[in-house]
């Protein structure tokens, strides 16, 4: 209002009044652009409050745009909550994670103490404790090294209170298995070749101290004493590399050597020169007694294992059905099953009882049948062309069956059924021997491979 009361003496100039005013007199033009001038100077000095008014009714207030438009609210909130976030995370530069619920752990391994074992949860979240330890071992695998060379042997004494392993560093290894520690308690040396087998003697009792027979390349067996470490004995006889040592069951200490001279000899440990001699055609890369010490069994790249009646030298017949070189024999405990292990990549059970038919007795207009003695076909290690002498074993209660594998597995399979019951990796090289801790409450297994290792664990 004050501004339009300053206008006022303009206002009285522009009256068109005759006689009267500072124009009287002018005419009609001039007065005019008097009154356009006078438009201007209001229009100049009256926006500021035009403006204010415009956006006061043209705009509503912000109470109603918030309850007209609730999402922009939420907008702006947001933002303010990003921004806050930034500054947070500039100062403090590291923010806590959500903890998660007992939902969202549900079948997740949770880490815990080293000792204390891990934590499975299960689908409900029942934690369930890891299985429970079954060997006196004291971890449920352990790695022995120290052999500078590929291990073709390893062997448990009658109370798997030691193990016997050797390869190709001419050295035989003994660890002592006391406490769970398996400790290496001695090296054995004397041989000018690989070792490629190993066996114990069998005394009258186990609290008889037994020894140590190990064959090599050099074409000699040894007998070592192993609580002085000495050779007892050096036995020489093959002609060719010797690949295989058994020792009898029962009975009198005889020896059953097979070699690449194409001979099985039979060693009295009393006599020097061995005492039996079964002469084949090839080499023989494995050879056993069976459980009474009255039969022999021989294999080797004939394909087929030979069993020959000692009392008289007599073949008495021929396990045929592996169609390459069988590189091991392992007798079940009770002397029933023969177990092969050959290079066609099958492992094979065998019914070796005497009174089972013999593919003779059996045979038939459509010719002999060859498989009545077999048993059983356990399929999952393999051989390739570096063509090692991959072993096989029983279990002490003959309920289970193991090989080595070229493709740096042990293969454990169910002896009744054939299901393959573990396939355990860690090796880096082919497993070459197997063997089982001779008492039935120490589910322990060990392996030896090429790569200059031995592993031995429990089972569950």
């Amino acid at each position: 209002m004050q501004n339009t009361a300053a206008c006022f003496p303009l206002w009285c100039m522009c009256l068109p009044v005759r006689g009267h005013g500072p124009l009287a007199g002018c005419g009609l033009l001039p007065r005019l652009l008097l009154v356009v001038l006078v438009l201007l100077c209001l229009l100049l000095t009256c926006a500021p409050s035009l403006c204010a008014l415009q956006v006061y009714f043209l705009l509503p207030p912000m109470s109603e745009k918030r309850k007209t438009h609730p999402g922009d609210e939420e907008e702006l909130l947001q933002g303010t909550r990003v921004t806050d976030a930034a500054v947070e995370q500039q100062q403090q530069l590291v923010l806590a994670k959500k903890p998660r619920t007992e939902e969202q752990l549900a079948g997740q391994l949770v880490a815990v103490q080293p000792n204390a074992g891990a934590i499975i949860r299960a689908a409900d979240g029942t934690p369930n404790q890891a299985p429970p330890r079954t060997s006196s071992l004291q971890a449920a695998t352990l790695q022995l090294t120290g052999h500078a060379a590929p291990i073709y042997a390893a062997r448990f004494n009658a109370t798997g209170s030691q193990l016997a392993s050797a390869g190709g560093d001419k050295l035989v290894f003994l660890w002592d298995l006391a406490g769970g520690e398996c400790k290496n308690s001695m090296v054995l040396t004397g041989h000018d070749g690989p070792v490629l087998d190993l066996a114990w003697t069998s005394g009258s009792d186990l609290s008889t101290e037994q020894q140590l027979l190990s064959c090599s390349t050099d074409k000699t067996t040894c007998l070592w004493d192993v609580q002085t470490g000495q050779r007892v004995k050096r036995m020489r006889g093959h002609g060719g590399i010797v690949n295989s040592v058994c020792v009898q069951r029962r009975g009198a200490q005889h020896v059953l050597t097979g070699s690449d001279d194409c001979t099985a000899n039979v060693w009295d440990l009393r006599v020097r020169r061995p005492v039996q001699t079964l002469q084949e055609k090839y080499q023989i890369l494995s050879a056993v007694f069976s459980d009474d010490g009255m039969r022999a069994f021989t294999a080797g790249i004939s394909n087929f294992i030979q069993c020959y009646d000692l009392r008289t030298s007599r073949l008495l017949y021929s396990l045929v059905g592996h169609r390459d070189s069988v590189t091991g024999l392992s007798l079940s405990p009770d002397g029933s099953f023969l177990l092969s292990n050959a290079m066609d990549s099958t492992v094979r059970a065998w019914d070796v009882r005497p009174f089972v038919p013999t593919p003779a007795a059996a045979s038939s207009s459509a010719g002999p049948s060859v498989d009545l003695r077999l048993t059983n076909v356990y399929k999952g290690a393999t051989h390739d062309l570096e063509q090692n002498l991959l072993r096989c074993a029983w279990s002490p209660d003959g309920l289970r069956v193991a090989a080595g594998s070229a493709d740096k597995t042990l293969n454990i399979w169910e002896a009744a059924t054939g299901k393959l019951l573990y396939r355990l990796p860690g090796h880096k090289g082919a497993v070459t021997a197997v063997e089982f801790h001779p008492n039935p409450a120490e589910p322990v297994v060990v392996s030896a491979s090429t790569d200059k290792t031995l592993f031995i664990g429990e089972m569950s």
